[in-house]
């Protein structure tokens, strides 16, 4: 028997995301974790039309049950093969490479780089948009890896903690946190909310506008 999942757009090779209820995710094969944000499955060898994923009832499984009704889609193996009159995947990479600035360096994210964007679809499209644009602008310039919390909506930089983002939805917004000295952003006039004094000052990020001034922001840091 196989299992279609309608109204998934593709992020990037073998990755998707769409609407899925709670109830029909928890009828899925698999033992699932519970985790904040969407929830997350793993389809082995899934076909892809565009539109469409479907892949066979016993190649589904189900690793994380969330708390909306959004759903991410990971492809087992080799990723997904595209079915006859499809759009090809490449074309997901592009349009989510329009949305940033050009930059000849490659910008490489992390499986929690990857979470944490997933995770912005919790707070709608728009955000999520902004939060892809963040990632691969910080990403071009701060070469590393997010590493998920024990609060499943916070991400912290590794090897080096000098800034972490967490996901808020009744904000509608990401909080971003920076190790800085305040002096340095007093004088650059940077607007920032205290976080863990001495140390650490935040920023919210609500749209597209918001991008720019936390690359100023993470400028200021203080790198370990």
């Amino acid at each position: 028997m196989n299992l279609t999942f309608a109204d998934v757009r593709a992020l990037d090779a073998g990755v998707w995301t769409g609407a899925l209820a709670a109830a029909d995710a928890a009828a899925l094969p698999g033992a699932p974790l519970r985790i904040a944000g969407p929830h997350v499955l793993v389809l082995d060898r899934p076909l892809w039309n565009g539109m469409v994923l479907t892949a066979a009832f016993h190649g589904v499984s189900v690793v994380a049950l969330g708390t909306t009704g959004r759903a991410i889609y990971l492809a087992n193996g080799a990723g997904a093969r595209v079915g006859e009159g499809a759009a090809p995947v490449e074309s997901a990479k592009d349009e989510r490479a329009a949305l940033v600035p050009r930059d000849p360096r490659p910008a490489k994210l992390s499986s929690d780089d990857e979470m944490f964007v997933y995770g912005l679809d919790e707070i709608g499209s728009d955000m999520a948009r902004v939060g892809r644009a963040l990632m691969a602008r910080i990403r071009q310039i701060y070469p590393g890896a997010l590493q998920r919390t024990d609060n499943p909506r916070r991400f912290v930089e590794t090897p080096d903690n000098f800034w972490g983002v967490e996901v808020q939805p009744r904000k509608q917004a990401v909080k971003l946190t920076v190790r800085a000295d305040e002096a340095k952003l007093k004088a650059a006039g940077l607007p920032y909310q205290l976080e863990r004094p001495p140390s650490y000052f935040a920023i919210k990020i609500q749209n597209d506008g918001d991008v720019e001034m936390a690359l100023k922001f993470l400028a200021h840091a203080d790198r370990g």
